[in-house]
């Protein structure tokens, strides 16, 4: 048989590049021995053609081997179509159609749900008409979750079978395996049907360079030396299935038109760098890279920054220890990374270069709202000590953590959180401690201010009490004082009185004698003089003294008046300074809040050009996403849905790459979901692009196939008939059934007759 690298698709059981690993010689014996195992990994690992080759081995020891695919009956049909699909399936493979009706059996048995159907399908058809041990294979399992209705009841039965086996000696010839993009958890998801815990993982890894030793025949014909052109694909590739063919045909076309290369690595690298890494998204075809984006943009988002976190340790540190948690089982099934030892590290060189840290960055970005983002980047970016004006706060801080509830972060993230928190928690603190010590001096103040009220108010009642007494006294003062005037004026009118009585008494009296006469009148005199002078001299006196308490009342008065004024100006001294201390804390968090924001306005203003190439590439991001989104709602038969999509990615970016891949994904499901009319132009697409992106010859033939469906159905049988004849010219993977089946659809056509019945189209969705 001729050598080829085959990119992508199932090989056949013979095919000369098919590379036996360890996890062949470990499925192999599992199933032999009659036990019940899983393959899970990423996309893209060998599942299938590692199913095929087993099946291969074991039909030739006499075991009976059959395969639902979940894939061929579809995600858009009922819990009993789905079964009764199952059972036809598995009807043609253990070649059943001769011994078995399917119609009348299932209206015979329509009162039993679809699980028990299936369950006494096995029981009462499978086991009884075959003798041989009998292994059933399930592949695609991630399809089966994204059912409507829940398979927890298939699993469940599963299981059932594998427990009767001691009680029911016919089920230990019963063998069951799951193969798909899924972990032993996603089984059975509800919280009340106990978890799928029977069976055996085989772990499939990339293939070592002495397991890849076959490969080298491609390139033996070009080079003397092909073992060191493998070792280099090995390198770049990690030994991962679908890479390492790619990588190898590449090296192949490439070799025959030069003279080999010196350097072998340097050219190796070249090749890997122009013809894989630059602009990856357009020169993924078949998809690989974009298959693994896919995969990543599909996590919940919820999950999808935890675990993006984690694939940026492992691209920082080189290793990251794998806990099982459910962020970094996903992130094993994104393929990007393997586990060994117990660790999980980068699968290859390529991943890395593809899937960097400015990918990554990018990725999560997209999950940060724009607020957070860009003070996010500048608070990383920043150096240590000196990123915490980039923490959030306020309301911004509150926005945070409601964005941030419910979600799994990266570690990184949960760290900025954390302190935005714990630096928010201090500056409320500080606040909260300048607030106690400015109301703890306003109070202070507030009890000198009175307190020194208090005593100047006492010192003013008793002042106004002594100015009243002093007052009285000055009074008193006065009013002896003009008595003794008033008595001074009386003595001297007895004066007067008395001399005019003397006169008289002269005159009457003739016998007094002169002598006697003036002796009288001279002590009368005497006596009015001292009178008088008394009189005056206590009115002096007194006026003396109540002049003298006037003066000390005054200058009592003053006293306390200085001793007021003096308290009123410790008083304004204190408010002084407590204005001041409010004024230095005013402006210690005026200038805090300053710093702060020129901090932020500057780190705004560095990060303006990258948030504008952020969104750009949230534009590109978004786009395809919209169209991975638009690809599973044809796969669930949501056309509309599906159309609406592939619109709105245009609105995000007119030039996103859409694959000749997706345009058949919308293409197929439209024909077989019964509105061709509105794909055709899908159809068309999808052929084109296949051509220019040098699709390989399997793909371009279904693509023809599709669009020949398409132009049937639209009434263009011309070109209907055409593609179908180049369908059958093409494709590589021979089918004699699906050839004959095309043949009689040109001839349908040819007499103007369209072969796409509404029976046909439903054949086609259930792969039939």
């Amino acid at each position: 048989m001729t050598f080829n690298y085959q990119v992508g698709g199932s090989l056949p059981a013979d095919a000369p590049s098919y590379v036996e690993r360890q996890c062949d010689r470990d499925y192999y014996n599992l199933l032999k021995e009659r036990k019940y195992c899983y393959v899970f990994n990423c996309r893209q690992m060998g599942k299938s053609s590692l199913r095929v080759r087993v099946t291969h081995k074991l039909q030739a020891e006499g075991i009976v081997c059959a395969t639902i695919d979940p894939q061929k009956i579809g995600v858009e049909v009922t819990c009993e179509q789905w079964y009764a699909s199952a059972i036809r399936s598995l009807v043609g493979d253990l070649d059943l159609k001769s011994k078995f009706d399917l119609r009348s059996w299932i209206r015979e048995r329509e009162l039993l749900s679809p699980v028990q159907r299936f369950a006494e399908f096995i029981e009462t058809v499978v086991l009884q008409e075959l003798d041989a041990p009998i292994v059933i294979f399930v592949e695609e399992i991630d399809r089966l979750l994204s059912l409507k209705f829940g398979m927890d009841d298939f699993f469940g039965l599963v299981r059932s079978f594998f427990e009767d086996r001691p009680t029911k000696p016919d089920y230990n010839r019963l063998t069951f395996s799951f193969l798909g993009v899924a972990t032993p958890t996603d089984l059975i998801q509800s919280h009340n049907t106990s978890a799928f815990n029977i069976g055996y993982a085989v772990e499939m890894a990339g293939f070592t360079l002495t397991e890849a030793g076959q490969l080298m025949q491609g390139l033996a014909s070009k080079v003397a030396n092909p073992q060191d052109y493998l070792a280099e694909a090995v390198k770049w590739t990690g030994g991962q299935p679908f890479l390492i063919q790619r990588l190898l045909g590449m090296m192949e076309k490439e070799l025959a038109g030069i003279a080999p290369p010196e350097n072998i690595a340097g050219w190796v690298e070249n090749l890997v760098q122009e013809r894989i890494v630059t602009n990856w998204e357009s020169q993924d075809a078949p998809p690989h890279l974009t298959t693994i984006r896919d995969r990543v943009l599909s996590v919940e988002e919820k999950l999808r920054g935890r675990m993006l976190g984690c694939y940026q340790q492992v691209l920082e540190d080189g290793e990251l220890a794998d806990d099982r948690s459910e962020e970094r089982s996903k992130l094993r099934l994104t393929g990007l990374v393997v586990r060994r030892e117990g660790k999980l590290i980068s699968y290859n060189p390529i991943y890395r270069a593809v899937f960097n840290n400015a990918w990554v960055e990018g990725q999560l970005a997209d999950l940060r709202p724009e607020f957070y983002g860009s003070a996010f980047r500048a608070w990383r970016d920043a150096e240590e000590g000196q990123n915490q004006g980039f923490l959030l706060r306020g309301q911004a801080l509150e926005e945070a953590e409601v964005w941030a509830r419910g979600k799994r972060l990266s570690d990184i993230d949960e760290q900025f959180l954390l302190e935005s928190q714990e630096f928010e928690k201090n500056e409320r603190n500080r606040e909260l401690e300048s607030e106690r010590l400015a109301r703890e001096t306003l109070e202070e103040a507030n009890c000198i201010l009175a307190e020194a009220s208090k005593k100047a108010e006492l010192s003013l009642t008793k002042a106004q009490k002594r100015l009243q007494h002093f007052v009285k006294e000055e009074i008193q003062a006065k009013n002896r004082l003009s008595m003794a005037e008033k008595l001074t004026r009386q003595m001297q009118l007895a004066g007067i009185s008395l001399g005019v009585i003397a006169g008289v008494i002269v005159i009457g009296v003739l016998a007094w004698s002169s002598n006697t006469r003036k002796e009288t009148l001279r002590l009368i005199e005497k006596e009015k003089q001292q009178e008088i002078e008394k009189a005056k001299q206590i009115a002096e006196k007194e006026t003396h003294a109540a002049q003298e308490t006037k003066q000390a009342a005054e200058q009592e008065l003053n006293k306390i008046k200085k001793e007021i004024d003096k308290r009123n100006y410790e008083i304004k001294e204190l408010n002084k300074s407590y204005d001041n201390k409010i004024e230095d804390l005013k402006k210690e968090t005026n200038k805090s809040i300053q710093s702060v924001t020129n901090n932020a306005n500057k780190t705004i203003e560095e990060k303006d050009a990258t948030l504008k190439r952020k969104n750009v590439e949230y534009s590109s991001t978004r786009a395809r996403e919209l169209i991975v989104n638009g690809v599973i709602a044809a796969q669930k038969g949501k056309i509309q849905e599906a159309l609406k999509y592939f619109s709105e990615s245009q609105q995000y970016d007119q030039n996103v790459k859409i694959s000749s891949e997706q345009w058949y994904q919308l293409c197929w499901n439209g024909n077989v979901f019964k509105v061709s009319k509105a794909v055709a132009f899908a159809c068309e697409k999808a052929v084109e692009e296949a051509y220019k992106d040098n699709t390989s010859e399997d793909n371009i033939a279904l693509y023809h196939d599709s669009r020949g469906v398409s132009r049937a159905v639209s009434g263009n049988h011309e070109g209907a008939i055409e593609d179908f004849e180049k369908y059958i010219a093409r494709y590589r993977k021979r089918s004699v059934t699906l050839t004959d089946q095309r043949k009689e659809w040109i001839k349908s056509l040819r007499k103007q007759i369209n072969p796409f019945t509404e029976q046909e189209l439903e054949n086609l969705r259930y792969g039939e």
